[in-house]
């Protein structure tokens, strides 16, 4: 039976069909993996994690404290994952998998890029911090590894289907072209985090920092 926190449950079959094996995600200087998250321990262990996050943020939950919350061994446990770090990437890939398709949708759509870039973004923060364990990562500050297990978990989850709609808009000329397109995302991960952190926004400020702070530097003739 899945666990349930701020009304929201996580099971297996809300993973997306890639996730069925062992995947590596590249933060900045290390590299962090994520488990299988088809299977049920894992799950089960992630719930739990979920939980304890929630109580005690990330900095206090420790591996004792996932395993006797989950109820499986320590040994299980990291068989399962290399360290804590494997379990926090994986918890915050599963977290934010039902925040991709709307935010692509806001992408994908007919509005001018400036805007289009600012809604999916607007959309994502402040939903993303209705959720108590997502929200307990953003605002734990930026000491690494924090910041580097959240580049990992969403440099594979939005790999495969934002990072390549940017890529095109890039291509095409509608993003800043005297920046690779790299460093311009990595910088605009930053500035989501940092934006992150400060939570809870008001739309309407959050919207005020994006169109002034952001979108210039990525799209240059942004009105």
């Amino acid at each position: 039976m899945p666990l349930q926190q701020g009304g929201y449950q996580l099971s297996a079959n809300m993973v997306p069909k890639k996730s069925k094996t062992v995947v590596e995600a590249e933060p900045m200087s290390s590299t962090i993996k994520l488990a299988d998250l088809d299977d049920p321990v894992v799950v089960r262990v992630l719930q739990a994690t979920a939980l304890c996050i929630a109580r005690l943020g990330p900095d206090k939950t420790t591996g004792d404290e996932i395993a006797k919350a989950s109820g499986v061994s320590r040994a299980t446990l990291y068989r399962r994952f290399d360290n804590r770090e494997g379990i926090f990437a994986s918890l915050l890939y599963a977290r934010s998998i039902p925040f991709v398709a709307p935010v692509l949708k806001l992408l994908s759509g007919e509005k001018n890029i400036a805007r289009r870039f600012e809604d999916g973004m607007v959309f994502a923060l402040l939903e993303m911090s209705h959720d108590p364990c997502l929200n307990a990562f953003y605002t734990a500050g930026w000491a690494f590894p924090n910041l580097a297990l959240i580049q990992s978990a969403y440099s594979h989850l939005f790999g495969d289907s934002i990072v390549p709609l940017l890529k095109t808009a890039y291509q095409q000329g509608e993003m800043r072209r005297n920046v690779p397109f790299d460093a311009l995302m990595s910088w605009n991960m930053t500035q989501f985090l940092q934006l992150a952190s400060q939570a809870p926004w008001e739309e309407m400020a959050l919207r005020y920092q994006i169109r002034h702070f952001v979108i210039p530097v990525l799209i240059p003739d942004a009105r």
